[in-house]
């Protein structure tokens, strides 16, 4: 099984041999790229509590997600949600 660090350009030979040991072999080049880690949560971020009509800030420290592989990096999509709550009539 090949180790996250195996990627990179190769050059593979093949060789064909018959029954009378005649052989002939061939090479060929195999580019391994880089595989994309999956982001994941180190810390987890803990519930929250909104006051309505006033402004929800809310601060994570840097280390809540990381990836495996260093240096690679990563984005933060927020969405914003807007949460109706049916008044009782």
């Amino acid at each position: 099984m090949p180790e996250n660090n195996d990627w990179g350009v190769f050059e593979i030979k093949v060789t064909a041999i018959d029954k009378s040991f005649a052989s002939v072999d061939d090479v060929f080049v195999l580019n391994v790229i880089e595989y994309n880690y999956t982001p994941k949560v180190a810390l987890s971020i803990p519930y929250q509590t909104a006051i309505q009509d006033q402004s929800f800030i809310f601060t994570f420290d840097e280390i809540t997600f990381y990836v495996e592989k260093k240096y690679q990096e990563f984005i933060f999509i927020f969405l914003n949600i807007l949460i109706m709550k049916k008044s009782k009539s």
